[in-house]
């Protein structure tokens, strides 16, 4: 989300640059609503919200849930985001490990060449937080500039 807000931001500050240096030289200057666009930012971080491709030429980070049934959710809410391929042969990332008792379901897996690489979370597993997310929100976007209006 950071990389996504930074590319985004720094487009919004040039297309706002662009905007106001073209006005000046027109002479048309009335409003600083015509040099900001609004929906800009917004309507990009949507989109690659939507579509799952993001700066950096990286896809599918985030996908549509699958609503077919409750089973179907659950098990979509459940996987976990693998960084190798099906065309690569790594058999080792594809075998079941005595240290994924209780944390990855050993059984639920597609079939052909992903097998084994696409995993999920067992049931009863639990991913916490120590810190809640509004702070971590709130720190990263001061640590980018951003400051408090009261």
């Amino acid at each position: 989300m950071n990389d996504l807000f930074k590319v985004n931001m720094r487009s919004l500050v040039q297309d706002m640059l662009y905007n106001f240096q073209r006005l000046v030289k027109r002479g048309k200057f009335s409003s600083i609503k015509i040099i900001i666009r609004e929906q800009l930012l917004s309507s990009r971080i949507k989109s690659a919200m939507a579509t799952g491709s993001w700066p950096g030429g990286r896809a599918g980070i985030s996908q549509n849930i699958s609503r077919v049934n409750a089973v179907d959710t659950t098990s979509h809410t459940q996987r976990v985001a693998s960084l190798l391929t099906a065309s690569q042969e790594n058999f080792e990332a594809r075998a079941l490990h005595s240290t994924h008792w209780g944390r990855l379901c050993p059984v639920e897996t597609p079939e052909g060449t992903p097998i084994g690489l696409r995993k999920n979370l067992a049931l009863l597993s639990n991913v916490t937080d120590t810190e809640p997310v509004e702070e971590k929100i709130i720190k990263l976007l001061e640590s980018n500039g951003m400051r408090k209006i009261e």
